[in-house]
């Protein structure tokens, strides 16, 4: 899980609520020397929305000699070209410059560096990720000169550039722009399975019918994964998977992956030192009424954050937390009534009613367990993506980790042990209510949970609904949610593209008593704005390259 936002360093420093949103920058041809800060507030203002275009000099181009290798037939002035190009572009705004003749060659810089045509302002939304009232601040711009710009294409193609947008001069699409376009006009909904992928190739959908997520609790209609068997080649999981949103089971995928016991885990790894997190009745990350939690009376919440928590009744339950040596943590799983009584604590076991859960999860491989990046290899199809973590999951098997989302495309590879994963779609976040919800921290003391730490902090991934039992009442358009199920045995490998929401029941193997798995997450392909229920998604620019990959792909 991913996505926390505190309030209390706020308080002190804004620097976390200013740099809480990425922003993304391409400067592939402009150099930073060019780069300024904006001193207009309405400007400032603007470019929370959209990229601004600043037209500095707005000469007619049949008058400069710099250009005459790409003079319009028509005689535009500059101004009047960046309109032709971008006009019809909603993720940019151009300012005009007031028209003017270019000046005498006795009146121009020495340095064409010096000589700015257009400034360009990147995208820069409001970090989402602060709820405290900060001032804005100032937008950053890009100057262009004629010297980087010899030609008008490579003038489109700087703005293209920074402004994240595919235009011709014209102000048709490229090609790029056409497969973007094509790819969010034909992302994966559950209930219009039979949208085309590129290149027109058959859509494969085995979904079936279901009507029941864990156990026997009712909900909406559902639909069950897409199975694949291996081998799933590299252009497949892109065009019909990765390109799609879609999220799907390929089996067969770990065939070469070695198998380790638990004793062999120890053995190997035993005096390491994890971090493993417990919780009741095996229920990780849930929701609770912030009423249950004594320190409730007395912690007090900014009153401008509070007025923004959509339902300032509820927290997001973290679990306590033990630091414990990795042999220490398979005894605990193995034998849960002694391991915590050697440490001079009671044991985990049942106490008030509550079973107490051990828990190894999102946890490293790169710095605990080094030596199995070499063996648990992902699968070439995924070597598209950006990797970015390699996490080990490990318990004995009985866990539940509440519904979330993870700015992640994810591979969730099942070693041991089986995984029910209910999936939703990203595509209307009002039905899973997203946005910011306060967190509390579970303790652990003398063999009981303690229910007391409210925590100057917010989950920004969580949903509020418990979609096992459902309260329509509170949340009446988690009616319209349509869960995906997809149930993971060994071997299998889910790929579950970012921003799906997921909810994870875990249950172990019969003989080892166990659940294991490796998870990788990648910078996502499709990125969205979070925590944001309107928000859609969108190609991710770092991904803009491989659009043009579908070379033969007519759009």
């Amino acid at each position: 899980m991913y996505g926390v936002w505190n309030w209390s360093v706020l308080l002190v420093s804004v620097g976390m609520c200013l740099s809480g949103t990425p922003r993304h920058t391409a400067l592939a041809f402009v150099d930073d020397a060019f780069q300024l800060t904006s001193i207009d507030p309405a400007l400032d203002e603007l470019v929370e929305t959209r990229c601004v275009v600043a037209v500095q000099h707005d000469w007619p181009l049949s008058q400069t000699a710099y250009s005459t290798d790409v003079m319009p037939p028509d005689g535009l002035t500059l101004g009047q070209q960046l309109h032709r190009a971008f006009g019809a572009e909603p993720r940019v705004h151009l300012l005009d410059g007031v028209p003017e003749d270019l000046p005498s060659p006795s009146a121009l810089p020495s340095s064409l560096a010096e000589l700015n045509i257009v400034t360009v302002y990147p995208h820069a939304p409001p970090s989402r990720a602060c709820l405290l009232p900060l001032p804005r601040p100032p937008a950053r711009g890009h100057n262009v000169s004629i010297f980087h710009t010899p030609t008008l294409d490579a003038l489109i193609a700087i703005i293209n550039g920074h402004c994240h947008t595919h235009r011709s001069a014209d102000g048709s699409l490229t090609h790029s722009g056409r497969v973007r376009q094509h790819l969010l006009d034909n992302l994966y909904h559950p209930l219009k399975p039979n949208a085309s992928p590129l290149n027109d190739a058959p859509a494969t959908n085995t979904n079936e019918k279901a009507n029941t997520l864990h156990g026997d609790v009712p909900t909406p209609a559902s639909l069950v994964c897409e199975k694949l068997q291996m081998p799933l080649d590299r252009d497949t999981f892109i065009q019909q998977f990765l390109g799609r949103s879609k999220p799907v089971i390929i089996q067969g995928a770990l065939d070469a992956w070695p198998r380790y016991s638990n004793d062999d885990l120890k053995h190997n790894f035993g005096n390491k030192t994890v971090h493993i997190k417990l919780a009741p009745n095996g229920q990780f990350e849930g929701c609770d009424n912030v009423s249950n939690w004594k320190d409730n009376g007395s912690f007090r919440v900014p009153a401008a954050v509070r007025q923004k928590l959509p339902f300032p009744d509820k927290v997001v339950v973290r679990p306590a937390h033990r630091e414990m040596e990795f042999g220490e943590f398979i005894d605990l799983i193995s034998s849960p009534l002694s391991s915590l009584e050697a440490a001079g604590e009671p044991g985990l076991g049942t106490r008030n009613e509550e079973r107490v859960s051990a828990y190894l999860e999102y946890t490293s491989i790169k710095e605990h367990f080094s030596p199995l990046l070499d063996e648990f290899v992902q699968p070439d199809f995924a070597n598209v993506l950006q990797r970015e973590h390699e996490n080990i999951w490990l318990s004995d098997g009985n866990t539940v980790g509440k519904l979330h989302f993870d700015p992640y495309d994810n591979l969730l590879c099942q070693l041991s042990g089986h995984k029910n994963v209910t999936l939703f779609d990203p595509h209307d976040n009002t039905r899973l209510y997203e946005g910011h919800i306060a967190e509390a921290e579970l303790e652990f003391e003398d063999g009981k949970f303690v229910r007391k730490k409210l925590v100057d902090a917010t989950a920004m991934v969580m949903s509020p609904v418990d979609i096992q039992h459902p309260d329509h009442t509170r949340f009446p358009r988690f009616r319209r949610a349509t869960p995906v199920l997809c149930n993971l045995e060994p071997g299998d490998i889910l790929y579950m593209p970012a921003f799906w929401w997921h909810e994870v029941v875990s249950s172990p193997d019969r003989v080892e008593r166990r659940n294991l798995a490796v998870n990788f997450w990648y910078t996502p392909f499709f990125n969205k704005e979070f925590p944001c229920a309107e928000c859609s998604l969108d190609v991710n620019p770092h991904y803009f390259e491989l659009l043009s990959a579908w070379e033969n792909t007519e759009v």
